[in-house]
């Protein structure tokens, strides 16, 4: 499923035809990177109406639900992601973990304007995936654990975000080792750092390297919206019961996953 010898990738990995264009040139490695420089970026990429197709072929429930409508926001979803700042993409899941939705869209906005403003960046009022500046590792780590909770921030989280910049700014983790990891790969480097485990891992997966194939087992979203799906009552479903249920989704299960919070109107770090 994995191709990890193609040389492009498109610039968003869900793609509405299964053909991308060359990705913008990714950072030199650090002389402590070790990826070979001459490693190939590994393409995500795939036919995102082929998948709704497969969905809807395959799940008699799901063909009744979805829309045009989904499709297309779905593909609009796509195209505002941009996996070149993997230090955005990875705070932003640390301050959506285990809060609902609205309250973490609040503090990213409050944090991403805390940066901004002294730097005379104009932001929007709610801050989404669309908007793509970020304060920078060195700017982060240039304010306080304390600093950073006024923005709403629980301690535990302002060290998580203040750790991973630090292995950013270490070239411990850069957008050229990511690109060019297996998905194992990535997981075994991320959960090193303070406050990221799978679920954080699961959600750079999906949502912003755009892999097709992702079953988040630990996002409550998900296993409270595959409990309305298949009927489970008011029992949630556990890791091996998601896996059971949605085997058909294969090999779309993140285009299930993301129609599964859709179904709950849940917002995440991509909307």
């Amino acid at each position: 499923m994995i191709a990890l010898t193609i040389l492009f990738i498109a610039q968003h990995a869900f793609t509405v035809e299964n053909a991308g264009s060359e990705a913008p040139p990714a950072a030199a490695p650090s002389i402590a990177d070790p990826i070979d420089a001459e490693a190939k970026i590994v393409d995500r990429s795939f036919d995102i109406h082929e998948a709704f197709a497969h969905l809807k072929k395959v799940d008699s429930k799901l063909a009744k639900l979805i829309t045009d409508k989904d499709i297309s926001d779905f593909v609009t979803r796509v195209q505002q992601t941009d996996p070149s700042n993997p230090f955005r993409d990875l705070a932003t899941s640390i301050i959506y973990q285990q809060i609902s939705g609205n309250v973490a869209q609040a503090i990213r906005t409050r944090f991403v304007k805390y940066f901004a403003e002294p730097n005379e960046i104009e932001t929007p009022a709610v801050v989404t995936g669309s908007f793509h500046w970020f304060p920078t590792p060195d700017m982060v780590l240039a304010k306080t654990p304390e600093e950073l909770k006024t923005v709403g921030l629980s301690l535990r989280k302002a060290q998580y975000i203040r750790d991973l910049a630090q292995k950013f700014k270490d070239n411990g983790i850069t957008a050229h080792r990511l690109q060019r990891m297996t998905d194992d790969q990535i997981r075994e480097l991320l959960i090193q750092v303070k406050g990221i485990g799978h679920w954080t891992v699961d959600m750079y997966l999906m949502m912003d390297l755009g892999h097709p194939d992702i079953l988040a087992t630990t996002d409550l979203g998900i296993r409270k919206g595959i409990a309305k799906h298949f009927g489970l009552k008011n029992n949630l479903p556990l890791p091996d019961e998601m896996e059971r249920l949605t085997e058909k989704w294969r090999p779309y299960r993140s285009v299930g996953c993301w129609y599964m919070w859709r179904l709950l109107d849940i917002k995440t770090a991509a909307d």
